[in-house]
């Protein structure tokens, strides 16, 4: 137990973080999803009462969702909730099973860091020209900013897979 205490002091910055990314990607997700949804609720009310709709909400709905999928995702990255093959883990040992989740998971870090420098660059060659939102002037930039912030964050989570499955194998923690 005193291990354990001591060893919890030792990363409490890094678990603090780990909290604050976790609640700030579930309030996004959440005040997307409600927003969206409150959108498309007026507009069906405003639809039924005016006969017409308003032109761009339907526009900004589906860009808070690129928001919320890219976010999402992050948060199901973290709570290894995306779909797996785990075929292969029923006949092989837990501790294979433990590093090739290491294995796996850093290719995933690494590869989620390429799409979203890819997607930052792409992001500013979306600001550069200029583009907007054909029903308000707002930048398309905001728009395509989801992808790399998301999958940035959807990295930073594989990594810290990567690090939770490496102690537990230092430990001898097999699950």
């Amino acid at each position: 137990m005193g291990d354990t205490a001591k060893d919890t002091s030792k990363y409490k910055v890094l678990i603090t973080l780990d909290n604050l990314q976790t609640k700030i990607e579930k309030g996004v997700v959440s005040l997307g999803l409600i927003f969206a949804t409150l959108i498309l609720f007026l507009n069906i009310l405003y639809s039924a009462i005016a006969g017409t709709t308003v032109p761009w909400a339907s526009e900004i709905t589906q860009y808070i969702m690129v928001w919320v999928i890219f976010i999402g995702a992050s948060l199901l990255m973290r709570s290894t909730g995306h779909v797996t093959m785990d075929l292969i883990a029923r006949f092989i040992s837990k501790k294979v099973v433990l590093y090739l989740d290491v294995f796996i998971y850093t290719i995933v870090c690494v590869f989620l860091a390429y799409l979203s420098y890819i997607g930052w660059n792409m992001t500013l060659d979306v600001y550069m020209t200029g583009q907007s939102m054909s029903t308000i002037n707002a930048s398309m930039a905001w728009v395509y900013l989801g992808f790399p912030v998301g999958v940035f964050l959807m990295a930073i989570n594989a990594l810290k897979l990567v690090a939770i499955k490496l102690r537990q194998a230092m430990r001898g923690e097999i699950t």
